[in-house]
């Protein structure tokens, strides 16, 4: 049995990862009393006692939290965005490539992916280990998420509303937090465009990416586009490949609260869109701190999941 403080356990995500812990055979929580969460020595005590430290604190708390740390040996992992792209961290995405499950397991510092980056990776690792994508061609990112990524605010005012709330774009800058680690990872050299979407549910994203043949380094069939990603994730148990325009329904706010990623292929061979659907607080936050877990620790990839 592994012990497992979770730092922030009283906000969203960490609220998720005690429910995942709730249900771990091998995975027991350290708890902190709500009225001691800012405590810095009971924090302090607890951290260095457990085996593992998962951070769901904003971006500064989290850095500031890693100088209670006194041993080596406690693994930590980050869900803010703070080391995303740290040379030193072990960026928390099992599915990136052959080699990333095995860095995990080993590793004592591991950022947890953002969300919408998760999605877009997903949707982008087949295709870059094919060398398929013009490097010319800019990308555009259209995410549509539910509200409960926002935080507790903001789901309380969804929750409370009695009037309609139509979708909303955020982000309009181009300045979104998850932008750096969808460039490094997914090895884009032009900044992409992306619009992630609000919208009037409480769990889910959808990331479709539109193509055009254009975008490819040469032709390419939506079969043969197809058979790439049934190939690069054939060894991972959360994936779902659908067939070419599959009649299976993408609906932005249907998940199964899972840590599965469902990926669908829709269009012509001329014009198509990757589009990758996740729980934002499984695989796009909670979920996957679980999962690195159990890389971390020898347990089954997907236990408790």
């Amino acid at each position: 049995m592994k012990n497992i403080f979770v730092d922030g356990q009283h906000g969203t995500t960490g609220l998720e990862i005690k429910r995942y812990i709730a249900k771990h055979p091998m995975l027991a929580l350290v708890e902190i009393d709500y009225e001691e969460r800012r405590d810095s020595n009971r924090r302090k005590t607890l951290m260095n006692a457990s085996d593992a430290v998962v951070l769901c604190l904003p971006e500064e708390a989290s850095i500031e939290a890693l100088s209670l740390l006194e041993s080596q040996k406690v693994i930590v992992v980050d869900t803010s965005t703070a080391h995303r792209t740290h040379s030193e961290w072990t960026y928390g995405l099992p599915e990136m490539n052959v080699n990333q499950k095995a860095l995990i397991s080993e590793s004592f510092r591991i950022a947890n992916p953002g969300c919408h980056a998760s999605a877009a990776l997903l949707a982008l690792f087949p295709l870059q280990s094919k060398a398929l994508l013009n490097k010319m061609m800019p990308l555009t990112l259209i995410s549509h998420t539910g509200y409960t990524g926002g935080g507790k605010e903001l789901i309380k005012m969804y929750k409370n509303t009695k009037k309609p709330i139509s979708a909303q774009h955020y982000a309009l800058g181009q300045m979104h937090k998850h932008i750096p680690e969808i460039m490094k990872f997914g090895a884009l050299e032009i900044r992409p465009t992306f619009l992630p979407i609000l919208c009037n549910y409480p769990r889910g994203i959808l990331l479709s990416i539109p193509f055009h043949q254009s975008n490819f380094a040469h032709k390419i069939s939506l079969t043969e586009i197809y058979n790439t990603y049934v190939d690069y994730y054939k060894e991972s148990v959360f994936a779902v490949v659908h067939e070419p325009n599959s009649t299976q329904k993408y609906l932005h706010g249907e998940t199964s609260e899972t840590n599965q990623f469902e990926i669908f292929i829709n269009g012509t061979d001329e014009n198509f869109q990757i589009a990758v659907r996740i729980d934002n607080l499984g695989k796009g936050a909670s979920g996957a701190v679980i999962q690195s877990l159990n890389l971390r620790f020898g347990f089954p990839e997907d236990m408790g999941l």
